[in-house]
C-alpha cells in the first residue's frame, strides 16, 4: 500500500467536526472521529475521550448536516466538517427504520411545499379575478360587489 493509499483510506475513517451533548448549554467541543474496524474512537486535541464498539452505537442523521449518535443511553450530536463523507462511512451504523423514516420525512416535506404553492397560485388567480372583475364594473356595482366581498 502506498502512503497517498493509507492517506486516502485514514481520510475515509477520521473526521473532524464539533459536538454538543444532548440538554447541554456548554460551547459545542471541537472533536476527531475516528471509526475503525471495531470502535468509534471520540478524540480532541488532548487526547482519547472514549472509545465504543461500532455495534453498541447507532447514528442517525438528524438534518443540515447533524448527525445523532446513541451511546450508552446518551444522545450527542455530531456536525462534521465533510458530512457527506461521514454519512457514506457511517452507513452500516444507521438504523433502517431511521433511513426510511429519513426517506418519508422528504417526500412528506415536498408535498407539503408543492401544496403551499398550488394554495398560493389559487390565492394570487383569486386575487386577479376579483381585481378585473372590479376594473369592468360601474362605480355602483363595484360598491355593492365590496359589500358582498366583505360578507
Amino acid at each position: 500500500m502506498t502512503v497517498s493509499q493509507a492517506q486516502g483510506e485514514r481520510r475515509d475513517t477520521v473526521f473532524d467536526g464539533r459536538i454538543r451533548l444532548h440538554g447541554d448549554a456548554a460551547p459545542e467541543l471541537e472533536v476527531i472521529v475516528e471509526l475503525d474496524d471495531r470502535f468509534l474512537i471520540l478524540g480532541h486535541s488532548s487526547g482519547e475521550l472514549g472509545r465504543w464498539e461500532k455495534d453498541s452505537v447507532q447514528v442517525a442523521p438528524i438534518g443540515r448536516g447533524w448527525f445523532a449518535f446513541d451511546i450508552e443511553e446518551e444522545q450527542v450530536t455530531f456536525l462534521p466538517r465533510r458530512p457527506g463523507h461521514f454519512a457514506a462511512a457511517t452507513v452500516d451504523l444507521v438504523p433502517v427504520e431511521e433511513t426510511k423514516k429519513g426517506m418519508r420525512r422528504k417526500a412528506r416535506a415536498k408535498k407539503l411545499r408543492e401544496a403551499e404553492a398550488l394554495r398560493t397560485n389559487l390565492r394570487l388567480s383569486r386575487l386577479r379575478v376579483i381585481e378585473e372583475g372590479k376594473a369592468i364594473l360601474t362605480s355602483a356595482q363595484r360598491g355593492k360587489f365590496v359589500e358582498l366581498a366583505k360578507q
